[in-house]
């Protein structure tokens, strides 16, 4: 078998101007135990902290 390095599961997250809703929505995808994933988050011009809360999220990500 080959070896694949590339996420099995993609968590594609939609957000416009919900940042706190969003921070916990990233939390709750960290929590979880199966770890090959990767997160997608799609935003549509918001003018909240939306894209604050991710970048503050990122370095969490392995």
């Amino acid at each position: 078998m080959e070896n694949n390095s590339q996420p099995l599961v993609s968590i594609i997250i939609l957000n416009y101007n919900a940042g706190d809703l969003l921070s916990d929505c990233i939390e709750s995808v960290l929590q979880t135990n199966y770890k090959n994933y990767e997160i997608i988050v799609v935003d549509n011009a918001s003018s909240d902290d939306s894209q604050n809360t991710c970048k503050k999220n990122l370095d969490r990500l392995d």
